[in-house]
């Protein structure tokens, strides 16, 4: 009886896990890394808690995949699912120390998998387009794949070039719909107004990306970069106190990755001028030590919401 009790409250629990919790999933992964030469301590505790939800999440997927497919049906739900594919080739750079193999699996797969959901993606809402239907986390299906570039240095450099170019021309396509979506179609569901946040994301992926997986790196794109991420960055943060007085939703992951990708690249492009030029003003390591502060208070707020959100689904 207790047994068949407790088989029914674990399925209950996956059921439970909201998908948009694999964008937390990426965010602590991300963050991780970009702590790991503040403490490697600090990097596998974040690592770690990345991986318990990537494990719920695989199992979530394998024991009721039907849910996830009628969920795909879900716009808002469908275009942050490759945040989990994203995730895993964050943490596949985890796996690499202890086995090359597993983590090349891990990476390989990752990208199959991202570019599958791209296609179903495609199919589903692009080629019978309804503007009502373009949401900021758009973002995530088309330039997420330059997550891939970030990663890629260590697996197959070429792989992540090719990721990098077709994500930013993705971006450069998007921008202008989303922004017409945000801002001049307007209405957004309150539970929606959480992905806003994700305006700050492409333009910081491929900043970080252009950083990680080019060793010939034009100025010219540099700056491009550098700058599109940092105004996006202060688009979102002058409306980010708004966004967090909003109730608790699943869509509270799109705080994460969006700062966690901001932070680590504004950090990527300090280290490269510190690299090229020499040093670099103050003002701009002040920043940079800003947006991963910020990155990683968000990331942990989020993660409380969640547990509290989830243990409220479990009363005493």
């Amino acid at each position: 009886m207790m047994e068949s009790l407790k088989s029914q409250k674990e399925s209950s629990l996956l059921e439970i896990i909201p998908i948009p919790i694999a964008g937390l999933m990426l965010a602590l992964a991300t963050n991780g890394n970009m702590l790991k030469v503040r403490s490697e301590y600090l990097r596998y505790a974040f690592g770690f808690a990345a991986f318990i939800l990537f494990a719920i999440l695989l199992l979530k997927a394998v024991l009721h995949f039907k849910n996830i497919k009628k969920e795909f049906e879900n716009v808002a739900i469908a275009s942050v699912i490759p945040t989990f594919s994203m995730g895993v080739m964050v943490l596949s750079t985890y796996v690499l120390p202890f086995s090359r193999p597993i983590a090349s699996v891990m990476w390989y797969g990752a990208i199959v998998l991202h570019v599958i959901l791209m296609v179903v993606f495609t199919k589903t809402y692009v080629i019978n387009f309804k503007k009502e239907t373009v949401l900021p986390s758009w973002y995530i299906v088309y330039v997420g794949i330059v997550v891939a570039t970030v990663t890629g240095k260590q697996f197959n450099p070429l792989i992540g070039k090719i990721c990098f170019y077709f994500g930013f021309v993705a971006y450069l396509i998007l921008i202008p719909v989303i922004l017409n979506r945000v801002y001049r179609v307007g209405k957004l569901k309150e539970a929606m107004l959480p992905t806003k946040v994700i305006l700050t994301a492409p333009g910081s992926l491929c900043l970080a990306g252009y950083l990680s997986g080019f060793e010939n790196k034009q100025t010219f794109m540099l700056i491009f970069l550098f700058v599109i991420s940092q105004v996006f960055f202060l688009v979102v943060l002058t409306a980010l106190p708004k966004l967090l007085k909003l109730q608790f939703y699943p869509s509270f992951s799109a705080f994460t990755f969006p700062m966690a990708i901001t932070a680590l690249s504004m950090k990527l492009y300090v280290g490269h001028l510190n690299t090229v030029v020499g040093s670099v003003p103050k003002w701009i390591e002040y920043i940079a030590l800003f947006e991963e502060i910020l990155a990683v208070v968000i990331c942990l707020y989020v993660l409380y919401k969640y547990v509290k959100f989830i243990g409220s689904k479990f009363p005493a």
